[in-house]
């Protein structure tokens, strides 16, 4: 609500007003290490399914290539572009929720492919 009264405000007293709302998190290690979780378990299905194409199983892991990476964990939640828009906001049109964060990083896991038994 405070926030539908600061961009309503800003709609009626500044011409030519361009707002910007986003979020991040105070925390973004624990949405890193689900994500970082996922990504690895999502690239061995990947690497089974192209190991089991070429007659091949997959191996050991026989390198992960991570280092260190500043996550950002941010989402664009409404942008505004000028003051009739700003005037008319309600406070169901600037419902932001962290439901739509988006987080990304990088980690590269190589397999050994070991000859297929026949």
């Amino acid at each position: 609500m405070l926030l539908n009264k600061i961009v309503r405000g800003i709609g009626k007293f500044i011409e030519g007003a361009d707002i910007n709302i986003g979020y991040t998190v105070l925390d973004p290690r624990p949405a890193q290490l689900r994500m970082l979780e996922k990504a690895v378990k999502d690239a061995r299905e990947k690497a089974y399914i192209m190991a089991k194409a070429l007659g091949c199983e997959l191996g050991n892991v026989i390198n992960i290539d991570y280092g260190f990476h500043e996550v950002h964990v941010y989402a664009e939640a409404r942008n505004i572009h000028s003051n009739a828009e700003a005037s008319a906001c309600t406070s169901d049109s600037l419902d932001i929720t962290p439901e739509d964060l988006s987080v990304n990083d990088n980690v590269q896991v190589e397999w050994e492919l070991i000859k297929a038994q026949a």
